[in-house]
Formats: C-alpha cells, structure tokens, sequence
C-alpha cells in the first residue's frame, strides 16, 4: 500500500529546494522574491533541515542574512542548541556573527566552543549574558556540581577523560560503570 503525502508537505517540499539553491548561491534577489511569494522563514532546508537563517549565516550569506532579520527571521532561534550564531561561528564568518550580535543575538557556551576563530570567540564571550545574581541564600549551595558519566561496557576511561580534557567543566566529572552508575544515576525519589 503506497502512502500519499498531503499536499501541504509537498508543496513544502518543492518550495523549499530553490530557497535552499537560492541561499548556497548566494542570489539575493531570488530570495527576496521568494520571500514575496510566500516562502516561510521558518521551513526546514535540505538534508540538514536548516531554517533559511541558519543555511545562510554557515555559508556566510551576510546580504541574505540581512535580508532575512529584515523580514522577521528570529536572530535567536535554535534548535537542539544550535542556531544560525552557532553556524556562522563554527564556519569562521566573523562579519555574519558580528551582524548578529549586533540584533540581539545572545551567545552560549556551545556558540563559543564551535568558534574556531579566537577573535570570534572573543566576540562571542564579551556579549556572553552575564550570569544572574545569586540569590542571598547561594553560600548554602555548593560552588561546583559533579558530571556523573555512565560508561558503556566497552567505553575506556582513558579515551574519555582525553575527550573530557578540553572542554570547561563545573567540576571533575565521575566516571562509572554498572551498579554503581545506575545506583548514582537513579534520581527516583
């Protein structure tokens, strides 16, 4: 039994490949008229399923990037944690991040950690919200949490603390396996 797509998915489908050729191109004036004859600022891309935003802030696009902000993109959408600053980071286009910064793009650490480029990193941390107050009562709190990784039966410790050593962690994670992660892991009450 063939299963049929509704038309609305279709057409999504076939509207979506000359926006997504449009902006790898980097042919402002057809996105423009795509724009105007309806096409969504929020559908999903390729095979990467990236808003028009995010394609064009990793190809560096910044004249489709404007273009899009201009016409209501959200600077600040992500999904899963990445978001069109994330791309443009990671690919190095420091005059697409800076475009963003400055429309209200906020940073997260995942942002900073893609850029490879240590001046956009720079960029990334300065405009980095600062962390909230800490309520009065915080000096109860401990400073530091602990990352409790659960092994897998064939997960050598030695290869994932090399993995853990460069990233910025609250802490020095804990490593286990078997019983003593699931009885560390278990959050029932």
């Amino acid at each position: 039994m063939k299963r049929l797509l509704p038309l609305a998915a279709c057409l999504a489908v076939a509207c979506a490949a000359p926006m997504a050729s449009a902006i790898r191109d980097g042919r402002e004036g057809e996105v423009r008229r795509l724009l105007d004859e309806g096409q969504g600022l929020e559908a999903l891309l390729g095979a990467a399923k990236q808003t028009p935003l995010e394609l064009a802030a990793e190809r560096g696009r910044l004249d489709i990037v404007r273009l899009l902000v201009e016409r209501g993109a959200p600077v600040d959408a992500r999904r899963k944690g990445t978001g069109a600053l994330s791309l443009a980071a990671l690919r190095g286009h420091r005059d697409v991040v800076e475009f963003l910064l400055s429309k209200g793009a906020r940073p997260t650490a995942r942002d900073v950690s893609w850029a490879k480029d240590p001046e956009i990193a720079a960029s990334l941390r300065a405009a980095a919200p600062a962390e909230p107050p800490r309520e009065e009562n915080a000096a109860e709190a401990p400073e530091e949490h602990a990352l409790v990784i659960r092994l897998g039966p064939r997960a050598r410790v030695d290869d994932v603390r090399e993995r853990l050593e460069g990233l910025d962690l609250p802490g020095e994670p804990v490593l286990l396996r078997g019983e003593k992660a699931r009885r560390a892991l278990d959050v029932r009450p």
